[in-house]
């Protein structure tokens, strides 16, 4: 099987992101794997395994168990951004009415080489970013300020984390009247949310990600980012 001519034909050159389906040659001894994909990861940059790893996860989906060795020798950093790429290259948005669902991530991944704590903080950033899209992917008729606010709740609860909701009366006393006119068109009253996280005195390397989030306007016109 020549690999090389394969992807020549096919205009696969290894560049981050790129995939090459090669049927295997049949075994007699039923060892070798139904597929396999070649996976362009360019320069091993962290962007680049990222790239791969979304890649791998789209040329897998429906699989029930796969193996890769393309993170093997590569530092942590490296490392965590492939499997986070395939972590969040195989969400998929929650189904609304009778759309079927496509196909799903592979249900299993053996990867060589990986470093475990590479692994664990892919896991809380997939898991992470997961819920962020899971709650921005709902209709506003679902993801009202009330429900909105339940879900921080549950949330900040389950990671330690301090949370305080303002609604109507709380807001007018704090000065929030451009909130509460904006909502005013809006058969759900708004709230504000707020999370806390604070680190233990002396605790070094804490990152900010400060952000918004408004499930809508009046006429459940969808907020812009």
């Amino acid at each position: 099987m020549d690999v090389a001519a394969r992807a020549a034909t096919a205009g696969v050159t290894g560049k981050a992101g790129e995939s090459l389906l090669v049927e295997p040659p049949a075994g007699k001894d039923g060892r070798l794997p139904a597929k396999l994909i070649f996976l362009g990861v360019g320069d091993e940059s962290v962007s680049g395994m990222r790239r791969a790893g979304a890649a791998l996860a789209r040329a897998t989906r429906g699989a029930q168990h796969i193996r890769t060795a393309a993170v093997d020798g590569l530092d942590p950093a490296a490392q965590q951004a492939f499997v986070e790429g395939f972590l969040l290259g195989g969400y998929r948005a929650p189904r609304q009415g009778k759309t079927p669902a496509g196909p799903p991530m592979a249900r299993a991944m053996e990867v060589t080489g990986l470093d475990p704590e590479a692994l664990k903080a892919a896991e809380i950033t997939a898991r992470a970013v997961w819920l962020a899209r899971d709650l921005t992917n709902l209709p506003p008729d679902t993801a009202t300020p009330e429900w909105m606010a339940a879900q921080s709740r549950a949330v900040a609860a389950r990671a330690g984390l301090e949370i305080s909701v303002l609604d109507g009366d709380e807001l007018r006393r704090q000065g929030f009247g451009g909130l509460l006119a904006v909502g005013s068109g809006s058969a759900h009253p708004p709230r504000l949310v707020q999370v806390s996280y604070r680190p233990a005195a002396g605790t070094a390397d804490i990152s900010s990600w400060p952000g918004r989030a408004l499930p809508s306007i009046p006429g459940n016109f969808p907020e812009a980012p």
